[in-house]
């Protein structure tokens, strides 16, 4: 089972942007930092956006903005994937 993400995390009072970029940003820097590896199949939607305290439709949006910024892979029916940098 893939470890939590969100781990109750909440968007900072001072985070310019939308919810579902800073949940992008946030996993982003995790992957950055070591925390996330490559081909780990990211959480369940629906636990992850109770860890983030945010609706399933802006996880699904953050999860969108890694996939466009290349850095994970959705794969209907299976999950999401991290993927390893080009």
């Amino acid at each position: 089972m893939p470890p939590p993400i969100g781990g109750s995390r909440r968007k900072p009072d001072d985070y310019p942007g939308y919810p579902y970029e800073w949940i992008a940003d946030d996993i982003e820097a995790r992957l950055v930092s070591g925390d996330l590896q490559h081909c780990l199949r990211l959480p369940l939607i629906e636990p992850s956006a109770y860890e983030y305290g945010v609706a399933i439709t802006t996880y699904r949006r953050g999860l969108e903005l890694l996939e466009r910024r290349g850095l994970i892979v959705v794969v209907p029916g299976r999950g999401a994937f991290v993927i390893s940098p080009q």
